[in-house]
Order: structure tokens, then sequence, then C-alpha cells
């Protein structure tokens, strides 16, 4: 599985508080390419998402898809009438 860290800030918090599924972490233009290793995509979810808007899914599509229906299910939670 493989994530962008966009953000030059978040890269040095990723660089400095990898998951445990972590098996790289290389720099490229786009920005830190981190690949994971999982079983299952609940694995890696939470940890995905406390890096927010700063983090893009690049492979699997499985995983891309979990993380676009938990943002948009917050954001109903919190939209107001």
């Amino acid at each position: 599985m493989i994530d962008a860290i966009q953000n030059s800030a978040y890269a040095v918090w990723v660089r400095e508080s990898p998951s445990y599924f972590t098996l790289s972490i290389d720099d490229t233009p786009d920005g830190l390419l981190v690949t994971l290793a999982v079983r299952d995509l609940s694995e890696i979810t939470q940890w995905l998402l406390g890096w927010g808007r700063h983090v893009r899914i690049l492979e699997p599509d499985a995983l891309r898809h979990r993380l676009a229906e938990e943002a948009a299910a917050m954001l109903h939670t919190h939209q107001r009438d």
C-alpha cells in the first residue's frame, strides 16, 4: 500500500512517527512516498485518517475508497442544517 504525504512539515512528522506497517519511506518530487504492508485495511485506516488532507492514497483502490467514505461520513456528522 502506498501513500503520498505532500506537505513537507507533515513529511517530517511521518518520518518521526512511522506506522508499525511501514516498509519504506522515500522522498519524491511529489512528496514523501510511504509503502506499507498490512493484512487488513482496518489496521491502517485510523493512522492514515490522522494525517487528514495531507495524505493521498495511491493504491489500493479499496483503501482510497474506504478513506473517502469515512471522510464523507465525518462531514455528514459535522454538518449543520
